[in-house]
């Protein structure tokens, strides 16, 4: 089952942050294409009951793309944002 408030929720909260390094530092966090398409079928995929049926994700991306900061992003989202229990 996919719930589309649930991944949009997730892409808004990360589009509010700010990059912290690099040339882009304190500019906001402009997602690719296929970093939204990630985060969407993690976020959005849920069970029955509406809790997110993927508990787990590795993200295989080559050096410089980005990784730590989506990773810091999602992280936040899950500790601050996320409304299911030891997400």
């Amino acid at each position: 089952m996919y719930d589309e408030q649930r991944a949009k929720r997730a892409i808004d909260f990360v589009k509010l942050l700010r990059n912290t390094q690099g040339e882009y530092a304190k500019h906001p966090f402009n997602l690719m294409p296929f970093q939204e398409k990630m985060i969407k079928d993690i976020f959005g995929t849920v069970n029955e009951e509406g809790f997110r049926e993927i508990r787990e994700a590795f993200i295989f991306l080559p050096r410089k793309n980005g990784k730590t900061e989506l990773i810091a992003a999602l992280v936040l989202y899950c500790l601050f944002m996320d409304d299911e229990y030891r997400g």
